[in-house]
């Protein structure tokens, strides 16, 4: 998958995120609500994958958070999520699987509007460092043709 597709799917996911909050609400199911908190961590995961190929690294084939963190710290990546993103990867990353598997999955509707909020917030830092980086990006490049980091 390319970088473009990881970004377009991320964005999709959150979009779809909150249509599905919303119509869990506005329906009073909890189902909906569930494949939320799903569509969140696919958001997230998503995110994290195009940061890796964006700087020319292959992601793990994971849906796990921490996974893709250590893979990003690994090659000095960093994402501008907000720290209440970063404090709640491990959370966040059980809401794929749970959503899926757990018949006794919740997740409170308070804990995903503050993921909703925040992530509101890291979506635009990360439009901000992207087109700071594609500043950089005009002035040099590196020899291979790479990014810099």
């Amino acid at each position: 998958m390319s970088e473009v597709d990881f970004y377009g799917k991320a964005l999709s996911y959150f979009h779809i995120a909150k249509v599905d909050y919303k119509a869990g609400k506005d329906f009073k199911d909890r189902n909906f609500i569930d494949t939320a908190a799903y569509m969140i961590q696919q958001s997230i995961e998503f995110m994290m994958k195009f940061y890796l190929t964006f700087y020319n690294v292959v992601p793990e084939h994971t849906h796990n958070l921490d996974v893709l963190l250590q893979q990003l710290d690994d090659n000095n990546i960093i994402i501008p999520f907000t720290i209440y993103i970063y404090d709640n990867l491990t959370t966040i990353s059980t809401w794929q699987s749970n959503s899926r598997y757990g018949a006794d999955f919740f997740v409170s509707d308070k804990k995903i509007e503050r993921v909703f909020e925040e992530l509101d917030i890291s979506y635009n830092n990360i439009c901000d460092d992207l087109e700071n980086v594609g500043k950089k990006e005009k002035k040099s490049m590196n020899s291979d043709g790479g990014r810099e980091r």
